[in-house]
């Protein structure tokens, strides 16, 4: 039998779900099409600069999303042997942290509509007034926010270790194999002491970067 309680958790779980599609989707497009504007098409090559939500989804990453409500979608490989030039170091920085830039513009964009929608009294979702549709609408970018929010920080962690041994091993301080132990250590270590303070600090950057935009555009 269905009960209310069960109700709300299919509800919250399918918000979840949806708001998980909504941001890996245009996130692993934009970080496939910038890596081979930086100069590696490996991504590209494997159909990841696509729009299909399905080409996204981590198995793993999905997973977690519905048993600890935080997932990640499919990572964007990147091979640094195949960005050269005399800006090398430039664009290979910012392929690493193209990640953390979508997910970054993604929750802005999502708080202005969130602000559009309903107002900058996001207890009126609560309210009656607001139909069953656009309920669900709210919760969606809600989450998106957050997810958004959490993926960034866990981009910047990850990408900004791997950047750092990337320079490393092409010094041939250490081998390529030993690359993956490091990070992990190192990327675990740094998300339990830093995660969450890391986070609140990027979700005030993004309440902060959304509220000039919409003061700029005239919204509020």
């Amino acid at each position: 039998m269905l009960t209310l309680q069960s109700a709300q958790d299919i509800t919250n779980l399918l918000t979840r779900l949806l708001a998980y599609l909504l941001i890996i989707t245009p996130a692993g497009s934009f970080r496939s099409w910038f890596t081979k504007k930086m100069g590696d098409s490996t991504a590209n090559n494997l159909g990841l600069s696509s729009l299909n939500p399905l080409i996204h989804i981590d198995i793993f990453g999905i997973v977690c999303l519905i048993l600890f409500r935080f997932g990640w979608g499919k990572q964007i490989p990147l091979n640094p042997n195949n960005i050269h030039g005399k800006l090398r170091t430039i664009k290979l920085t910012l392929a690493s942290f193209s990640g953390v830039f979508i997910y970054l513009s993604q929750a802005v964009l999502y708080l202005i509509l969130l602000a559009l929608l309903f107002g900058s009294d996001l207890q009126i979702l609560g309210s009656e007034q607001v139909t069953s549709f656009w309920l669900v609408i709210g919760r969606i970018l809600i989450a998106s926010i957050g997810l958004c929010s959490f993926l960034a920080v866990v981009e910047l962690i990850l990408n900004g270790i791997l950047l750092i041994l990337i320079f490393i091993s092409e010094k041939q301080y250490y081998q390529p194999y030993q690359l993956w132990y490091i990070l992990l250590i190192a990327a675990f270590i740094i998300l339990v002491l830093i995660g969450q303070p890391l986070q609140e600090l990027l979700m005030r950057g993004i309440l902060q970067t959304a509220d000039f935009i919409a003061q700029l555009t005239g919204i509020t």
